[in-house]
């Protein structure tokens, strides 16, 4: 087991450290990447702070709240697309074009080359860099206090989230296996995490209770920044982890069903 592990560390490193060197080896497209990355954040403080302007609260969260919720935001989307925008996102055309034919002769476990090969996307790491300096700015704005045991508890949090993240991205690409070649079908998780910029008390109930269960977006920003506010106790900490578990498990058990329907592009 040790042993295993230490191996899927190691290869691990390896495709980020020539990832790395691929995004050296383009410096431009990189600064082009983090050029509109930048402004999206800016416009959507401003937003928020234009929105205040006229009115003190939105269902209950005021303007610091909704700015430490934004902070949230881009805290796990920095790290999860950072990840897996590269890899993740590309699944459709590996399933599609052959190449997941080379992947699937790696001396590794499939779901994990398709997961990491491509290394981390360093254009995307200003969403988290800016997750890092707007969330401790809101917790000074509302001039909470928080311990940290409870920084421990909202950290494990933000690892559930991105776990829940990549699970149901994967999930949603893996349909890949049975639809074919879907054209921006990797647009309709990026598309739904966007719900996650806003406090889910916006939409309906029902709404409300699927985002909190069967599509757990609701565990990705919202329940963490609850917590982080002291409105949420300890036990989300555990449906937190227990979610990212379970949708994990889901996802690897798809993934190997996946696998069984595929034929092979060279076949």
């Amino acid at each position: 087991m040790g042993d295993s592990v230490r191996k899927y560390l190691q290869i691990l490193l390896l495709f980020n450290k020539y990832g790395l060197m691929r995004w050296m080896e383009h410096r431009v497209d990189f600064i082009l990447r983090v050029i509109p990355s930048s402004l999206g954040v800016f416009a959507l403080i401003g937003g928020v702070l234009v929105v205040f302007n006229n009115i003190n609260t939105i269902v209950g969260w005021n303007k610091n709240e909704v700015i430490l919720l934004t902070g949230v935001f881009y805290l796990v989307g920095g790290i999860y697309f950072s990840m897996f925008i590269q890899n993740v996102s590309r699944i459709n055309s590996y399933i599609n074009n052959g190449s997941l034919d080379l992947l699937l002769t790696k001396p590794m476990n499939s779901l994990f080359t398709v997961s990491f090969f491509n290394g981390v996307n360093w254009g995307e790491a200003t969403g988290l860099i800016a997750g890092l300096i707007i969330t401790p700015i809101a917790i000074v704005g509302l001039g909470i206090n928080i311990s940290i045991l409870r920084v421990v508890g909202f950290l494990i949090m933000i690892l559930s989230a991105v776990v829940l993240a990549y699970a149901v991205w994967t999930i949603t690409m893996t349909t890949s296996f049975w639809l074919g070649r879907i054209r921006g079908l990797h647009e309709v998780f990026i598309s739904l995490f966007q719900i996650n910029k806003y406090p889910i008390g916006i939409f309906g109930e029902g709404l409300r209770k699927i985002l909190l269960s069967i599509i757990p977006l609701g565990f990705m920003t919202y329940v963490p920044t609850k917590f982080l506010l002291g409105d949420f106790g300890w036990e989300w900490v555990l449906f937190s982890v227990v979610a990212a578990v379970v949708f994990l498990l889901v996802t690897i058990k798809f993934w190997n069903l996946g696998l069984k329907a595929y034929s092979s592009a060279s076949s």
